[in-house]
């Protein structure tokens, strides 16, 4: 048994979440089930289908993906605005996994430890919508399109643990985090979205940073309290940075948000940048999201698992 989140709606360019309860089935036909827990499972696989104009087409890298159990599944509930039950498994499906606006559906595979296999029924649908304009612009009379590249996904995992020396939490992969000399427009946006899991020291919970950096030139901090004894919980990164001005002088903005999940709930935190900052377009530039523990120890392990840097660019 299994109680689904209602449709999800995302913007083309966004990554999405998925949130499910898997549960035993029900003793009585009153009753309900209780929520599985990581030990349940003996594995769990992902599968991914667009949904487009009647046609479904399974999405590539996700058939049959094999998941980390502890990285997906909450030993217990976690809240959500569904039930009063709540959740216990988490998926971030990563911008580059959606292509065009259409409709997609996520289907679960999940295997018990005494060999039963089954597959959640009424799954979500992931709607993707395309963020453009059909009609006039004020004063212009022409219509406007946003398009998207992707510029690079991350192939392997990156990981931080018993340092406080500053890494990356990108792994290597496919593509670049450079951005070329002289190729951008003003209103270019830049996004780096990136997932993984983390645990903590059984006794003493530490501080972790999270910093996305455009170059040398843009440095943007969340510091977050990871409490202790926490065992691959996931948490997920978002980062956008937006060209204001082009040239050597040039400017950009930019934000990022961060989450970090705990059987207590998410913990959050965003940092923006404090107006413009002057950011030269005549140079390449290199873009990073990376990480740093305030206290070295053994079980401080943070793992990014998922990234993708892509970006997005208004043509008239």
């Amino acid at each position: 048994m299994a109680n689904e989140i209602k449709d999800v709606v995302i913007w083309q360019g966004s990554g999405a979440v998925v949130e499910l309860a898997l549960m035993s089935e029900a003793t009585s036909p009153t009753g309900t089930g209780t929520l599985y827990t990581q030990s349940s499972f003996s594995a769990l696989s992902l599968s991914l289908y667009r949904l487009y104009r009647g046609r479904m087409t399974a999405v590539s890298g996700y058939t049959d993906l094999p998941l980390t159990i502890s990285s997906v599944i909450f030993n217990t509930a976690q809240g959500w605005s569904e039930d009063s039950v709540g959740y216990n498994f988490r998926y971030f499906f990563p911008a580059a996994a959606f292509v065009g606006n259409a409709e997609y559906i996520p289907l679960l595979k999940c295997t018990l430890t005494d060999g039963q296999v089954f597959i959640p029924t009424n799954p979500p649908k992931i709607k993707v919508k395309a963020i453009e304009d059909g009609g006039a612009i004020a004063g212009g009379g022409t219509s406007t399109t946003v398009t998207g590249e992707l510029l690079y996904v991350a192939t392997a995992s990156a990981a931080l643990q018993n340092t406080t020396d500053e890494g990356t939490l990108i792994g290597g992969g496919s593509g670049s985090l450079n951005v070329a000399a002289n190729s951008q427009t003003a209103g270019d946006t830049f996004i780096i979205e990136a997932s993984g899991f983390y645990s903590t020291d059984a006794v003493v919970g530490p501080y972790f940073d999270w910093l996305a950096k455009w170059s040398t030139e843009c440095t943007l901090t969340v510091r977050l309290y990871l409490p202790p004894s926490q065992s691959s919980q996931p948490w997920n990164a978002k980062a956008v940075f937006t060209r204001r001005t082009i040239g050597a002088s040039g400017t950009l903005v930019g934000r990022l948000s961060v989450e970090a999940f705990t059987p207590a709930g998410p913990i959050t935190g965003c940092a923006v940048t404090s107006g413009n900052q002057t950011s030269d377009t005549t140079v390449s530039a290199a873009l990073a999201l990376r990480g740093d523990w305030e206290t070295a120890d053994s079980e401080n392990i943070i793992t990014g698992q998922q990234a993708e840097l892509y970006k997005r660019r208004i043509s008239s």
